[in-house]
């Protein structure tokens, strides 16, 4: 097999080769999470995780498989909070390296304790 790759100019996402090459992640699953990845920051935090499985074929059951193969490789971190006004939103952590509980309850706080990671942030009020 012979392989020819120009490198675009701009609009591209990195993705590590470990995902590439794990077997553990549906299709569905990396697509999700190159979608997630390729956010930028400000349109991330304004994006569900729901909105990006929205065009994943399979429909909502391989939206939530999906969901649980990023969430147990430590890519997908999700917590409920209370909003200003009382209601309950879900915030989701995308990460690009794994980041076990505490890391991701350090990035949830603002705390930038590991630089090398490359985050998309947590979804936050809709305006």
């Amino acid at each position: 097999m012979l392989g020819h790759v120009v490198a675009p100019s701009r609009a591209f996402t990195q993705i590590a080769n470990t995902h590439v090459w794990d077997d553990s992640l549906s299709d569905a699953a990396f697509r999700l999470l190159v979608r997630g990845l390729s956010l930028p920051p400000a349109r991330a935090r304004a994006t569900t995780v729901t909105e990006l499985a929205a065009g994943l074929s399979g429909g909502r059951i391989t939206a939530d498989r999906a969901r649980r193969q990023l969430t147990a490789a430590g890519l997908l971190h999700c917590r409920r909070r209370h909003s200003a006004t009382g209601q309950v939103r879900t915030e989701s952590l995308l990460s690009d390296v794994p980041l076990d509980a505490a890391d991701a309850e350090q990035l949830f706080a603002g705390c930038r304790t590991r630089p090398a990671t490359r985050t998309r942030g947590a979804s936050g009020p809709r305006h």
